[in-house]
């Protein structure tokens, strides 16, 4: 089985931000705008199934003020 093609983290941050911009969005249409948007700036587009699981990972996981970086002086 070979390996995935890599995927940078600008187009990572691209889906996860497009994903958590529209959350009433379905998905496939999310998946129609990005792949458009990521084939415009040059870069190589993933697969559909790729980018579905992306989208559900990035909604499913989302942001938390928790998450912030954070220490004792603040």
């Amino acid at each position: 089985m070979a390996k995935a093609p890599f995927i940078s983290e600008g187009i990572k941050r691209m889906i996860a931000e497009a994903a958590l911009a529209t959350p009433r969005k379905r998905r496939p249409l999310i998946v129609a705008d990005l792949k458009e948007r990521i084939g415009m700036i040059g870069e190589r587009v993933p697969e559909d199934e790729t980018l579905l699981k992306m989208i559900s990972q990035a909604r499913s996981k989302g942001t938390s003020k928790l998450d912030v970086a954070w220490s004792l002086g603040s």
